[in-house]
């Protein structure tokens, strides 16, 4: 769908249900702009598996680099292993290479101990999730 897409200055936003590496990747590939809903830091979502700060709240860089070897040098280098059954469209099932994907990740509060977590590649002198 974004592929196919001829909308430009586009900010795509969803809900949890769509949150995965694959989209965040075409949505950057494509030039736009994206903040997406993830589930928290303690649940089974992409955020529990990120090295996130101990504090209830954060605004963070995260750069993951993806390789579909799990060999003992991707790990040490610091990849994430992408399995072949995780559709990932830049980086074929039996590809050598690695792909690079930078985001924000925003951890803030929403009431008394409960907290909300977006994925985005808005800058953040733009959107500042204080304001």
């Amino acid at each position: 769908m974004i592929d196919r897409s001829k909308l430009e200055n586009v900010i795509l936003v969803a809900d949890r249900g769509y949150e995965n590496y694959n989209i965040f990747a075409h949505a950057i590939e494509k030039g736009w702009k994206f903040a997406i809903r993830v589930k928290d830091k303690n649940s089974n979502g992409i955020a529990s598996g990120l090295n996130l700060p101990p504090n209830d709240e954060f605004d963070i860089d995260i750069t993951q680099i993806f390789s579909r070897k799990n060999t003992k040098t991707t790990k040490n280098a610091g990849y994430k292993w992408m399995p072949v059954n995780q559709v990932f469209d830049y980086l074929p099932r039996k590809s050598d290479k690695t792909y690079e994907l930078s985001f924000r990740i925003i951890r803030f509060p929403i009431g008394s101990n409960s907290y909300e977590i977006i994925i985005t590649n808005l800058d953040r002198n733009i959107f500042d999730v204080k304001k």
